[in-house]
């Protein structure tokens, strides 16, 4: 048994020594700051895909959103490559990230300052292979800005863009690729995790466009060759949501009809008093339930939310409601005067005597 131990242990110390060398001698031809083409007139072209993994939060109010993951990067490194004969058969080993050559991905619409990198930080390792595949798969947090439109609150459904790009390489220079149309979608870990949040992932996809500095305009399509100095590829991440609200319209149906009936049983009243009386509490439960429907409504919309025109609506009603009702008082007062007049005057008293005068 201690021979076994014993001949494990030389075997990966012998292994490690092969790494070091391997690594003393590759890193030596590679730095971090060049591109990784031999030939300077080659763009270098980069594989991408992301995997999402949680959706931290949607904030209405700043309209962002916060989101985890990595993203997955490959690309072809000239200098990164050996022979494995000389090092004991080591054909792939595992390196900081930091010692080698990168895509300077950004995120183009940060919400603050912190996510303006993309987490590429000394901690995550990139695997190279003898053939000069690099493979580099960083973690992220994202905090995106994001133009939410609640015009259908509560039914809303929002898009909003993870948009990354390099800031200092052109088409010319870094040729990003998408090597799946649609990220992978694993929330928590569970692939039938769909609503997080307060709301439902209907959907993910991914598609690159091309960001002209010259014009300020974006283009789906890869720009004519005389146009990839002036053209930086963006990648696009989008993430389509829907409100997640399944009580909400019992929580809007209830408060409606009640107060519908309580407007109804106004006209049915027997006396004046019990109508004034429903008419009073109608106003205070409208004035409650307008309340608190305001701080539920997203604080910056567009246009005026369909649940907020139905408020509108229903405030109306009780004032024609209202108005209706005082009239009906009105007259019914006013016939009280006139018969009460009527039978004075039948009663012999001098009706017009006033007008004689």
């Amino acid at each position: 048994m201690s021979k076994e131990v014993d001949y494990n242990t030389s075997a990966l110390l012998e292994y490690q020594e092969q790494l070091n060398r391997l690594e003393r001698s590759i890193l030596l031809r590679s730095t971090p700051n060049n591109r990784p083409v031999k030939d300077e007139k080659l763009s270098v072209i980069v594989l991408f895909y992301a995997v999402l993994e949680h959706i931290e939060n949607v904030n209405e109010e700043q309209q962002s959103m916060t989101v985890h993951g990595f993203h997955y990067l490959l690309w072809h490194d000239d200098y990164l490559y050996w022979n494995p004969a000389d090092y004991s058969g080591v054909s792939r080993m595992s390196v900081h990230s930091w010692r080698i050559w990168k895509p300077d991905l950004v995120l183009y619409n940060a919400a603050d300052q912190l996510d303006l990198p993309t987490r590429m930080n000394f901690q995550q390792h990139a695997w190279v292979e003898s053939t000069g595949r690099v493979e580099y798969f960083p973690m992220f947090r994202h905090h995106v800005t994001c133009n939410f439109d609640f015009s259908d609150y509560p039914y809303d459904i929002q898009e909003c863009p993870i948009v990354l790009g390099s800031w200092s390489h052109s088409l010319k220079e870094l040729d990003i690729r998408s090597l799946l149309t649609k990220p992978i979608l694993n929330l928590l870990w569970d692939q039938d995790k769909v609503i997080v949040s307060g709301w439902e992932v209907l959907d993910v996809h991914l598609n690159i466009t091309y960001w002209n500095v010259l014009t300020n305009t974006q283009m789906s399509t890869v720009p004519s060759a005389d146009l990839h100095y002036f053209s930086y590829p963006l990648v696009n991440i989008w993430i389509r949501l829907k409100r997640y609200s399944p009580l909400f319209f019992i929580g809007v149906l209830i408060p409606t009809v009640v107060t519908s009936l309580i407007t109804l049983c106004s006209f049915w009243a027997e006396s004046t008093h019990q109508a004034v009386f429903l008419l009073s509490f109608n106003l205070l439960l409208q004035a409650v339930l307008a309340e608190d429907l305001l701080l539920q409504l997203p604080p910056t919309t567009s246009s005026v939310p369909s649940i907020g025109k139905l408020q509108t609506f229903i405030v109306r009603k009780f004032k024609l409601t209202t108005c209706i009702f005082c009239s009906q008082v009105l007259r019914i007062q006013s016939d009280s005067n006139r018969s009460s007049y009527s039978n004075s005057c039948a009663n012999g008293r001098k009706c017009f005597l006033p007008a004689q005068r």
